[in-house]
């Protein structure tokens, strides 16, 4: 009974997130796009009621059609995440550390528009600093773009979920992650990326911790989800090991007093923004940033203390996203691994 019903939830998720794929062509303003996005959409909702593999097959590939040909024809750029990351990847390309560089010329060289720059708690905006781990220029430093980069690594989780019957899990992500559907479609940030490291390693617990050290390397999502799980561990070392090698081995050219107060540090001078509890300095109530940094890291180490459940850990991470000073719905990357693993939940088996 269990299990019917999870196949069907399945489905229904399946079905929403290749419509939300479809769905996030439909805003790139490319007439000839279109027509291959409509498909998708129209796919993605027969297959929640006609359910066969072959549809979300079909629609994922044409997807992915549809993604490369946004590629050929050239990329605007939407965030100044994309911009900054871009900026890094070609001083990186110039055999230039990025951390020791000022990102405040990438919103020159790349036009970014003014409303989409993080602004700062001084009031200023916040061009300064590169603060992503080094794996996410190299890899827009090989592919030229972040599009690319995310429709890859798409591609090879897909294909990799496909294997394991696992797919629909994959694509159900795109809807409750609604991120990971523009960053395929435009190539807006890396989340997508970083996700499908995570997504697999749900599933390959034998080099589980390796995956969440390079999904980490790209974006620092999975690093709360790898703490919380290594306390389940009994070879916690060796554990925590496998977990810190793909950053440690990207960062040693690039460490420096930069680097680690971008990218090791847990606060950022940025302006409220989002919809954590932080809303309440937004409509004026004087509580300083730092007093949301000391909630969320308290809120963070009590369920590092009294969880005792491994299988809660993809997911409970998003809780500690309630007193973020800037929350961009961050949280639903929780959210979403948290689904996959009760959904590939069986017999206590992953």
């Amino acid at each position: 009974m269990q299990e019917n019903l999870k196949v069907k939830i399945s489905w229904f998720f399946a079905g929403l997130g290749l419509i939300s794929i479809g769905s996030a062509f439909l805003g790139d303003g490319k007439p000839y796009l279109l027509p291959t996005a409509f498909l998708v959409v129209a796919l993605g909702m027969l297959s929640i009621f006609v359910r066969q593999r072959i549809l979300t097959v079909s629609a994922f590939t044409i997807a992915v059609v549809t993604a490369i040909a946004n590629i050929v024809t050239g990329l605007p750029i939407l965030t100044d995440e994309e911009a900054i990351i871009l900026y890094a990847s070609q001083l990186f390309l110039e055999g230039k550390n990025p951390y020791l560089y000022s990102m405040a010329e990438a919103f020159t060289i790349y036009h970014v528009p003014f409303n989409v720059v993080t602004g700062t708690t001084a009031g200023s905006f916040l061009p300064s600093v590169y603060i992503y781990p080094p794996l996410s220029f190299i890899s827009v430093a090989i592919f030229h773009n972040l599009e690319t980069v995310n429709v890859i690594s798409a591609v090879l989780t897909f294909a990799y979920s496909f294997l394991k019957r696992r797919e629909n899990l994959f694509l159900g992500s795109f809807f409750l992650f609604p991120a990971l559907s523009y960053d395929f479609a435009t190539g807006q940030e890396l989340n997508l990326f970083a996700y499908s490291l995570a997504f697999i390693a749900i599933f390959n617990e034998r080099f589980r911790y390796l995956f969440l050290g390079i999904s980490t390397d790209v974006k620092q999502f999975a690093l709360l989800t790898a703490i919380l799980l290594i306390k389940f561990e009994k070879q916690k070392l060796r554990k925590i090991a496998e977990f810190m090698l793909p950053l440690l081995v990207s960062s040693i050219p690039f460490i420096s007093k930069q680097y680690l107060a971008s990218v090791v540090t847990i606060t950022q001078p940025v302006a409220q923004q989002g919809v954590s509890f932080s809303l309440l300095t937004a409509f004026g109530l004087p509580i300083p940033s730092f007093v949301y940094t000391v909630l969320q890291v308290s809120l963070f180490a009590l369920i590092l203390l009294l969880n005792n459940r491994k299988e809660l850990a993809w997911g409970l991470p998003a809780l500690i996203w309630i007193f973020s000073y800037r929350d961009l719905g961050y949280f639903t990357f929780y959210f979403a691994l948290q689904y996959v693993e009760w959904m590939a939940e069986k017999d206590g088996k992953v």
